[in-house]
């Protein structure tokens, strides 16, 4: 049974551990938790990752069971006997894991490639002026000079060049 507010306090000063190490444990904030504490009382989730804490001894996998259809369990396990993991648990840790891993860095790269690029979505917009002209059958005239648009995946250091070039063009064309 998950353990009360008086009971976590009593708990926090037997263990000499204070608030702010326990709301590292669980995951929250020290004012977080002293909200808890002092009128709203304990989400459940927090009650019994606390519980847990106090009684290490208790059932640690509770919650944690995951149901697998024969074919997915049939899977995971060639998956491990190729991996050369011996035990369930291993494989299942380090599984878990590195596509925890993985998903981490896939969003940090998406993150990054962001901040490089605009947000609008160019799918929709149509080919570069350079593409239409390669499939068309006209030809540009002699004066004029066809400068590639930027791709919306170029990142905009390189874009303003593209731009510059494109008005030292314009002026140049003015003038002649």
């Amino acid at each position: 049974m998950p353990m009360d507010k008086e009971e976590i306090k009593r708990w926090l000063t037997s263990t000499g551990h204070d608030r702010e190490w326990l709301a590292g444990q669980i995951g929250c904030t020290v004012g977080t938790l002293n909200q808890w504490f002092s009128k709203l009382g304990f989400p459940d989730w927090a009650s019994k990752s606390i519980t847990r804490l106090a009684n290490p001894t208790s059932d640690t996998t509770a919650g944690l069971e995951v149901q697998f259809t024969a074919s997915e369990f049939e899977l995971i396990e060639k998956a491990r006997a190729l991996s050369g993991h011996p035990t369930r648990a291993a494989f299942y840790e380090d599984a878990i894991t590195e596509f925890a891993q993985h998903i981490i860095t896939r969003e940090e790269a998406l993150s990054e490639k962001e901040t490089d690029e605009p947000t609008a979505d160019f799918a929709a917009l149509p080919k570069p002026i350079t593409e239409s002209l390669k499939s068309s059958s006209k030809k540009p005239s002699a004066r004029a000079k066809i400068v590639p648009l930027p791709s919306p995946t170029t990142p905009a250091s390189e874009r303003s060049i593209a731009a510059e070039e494109t008005q030292e063009y314009q002026a140049k064309r003015k003038r002649s």
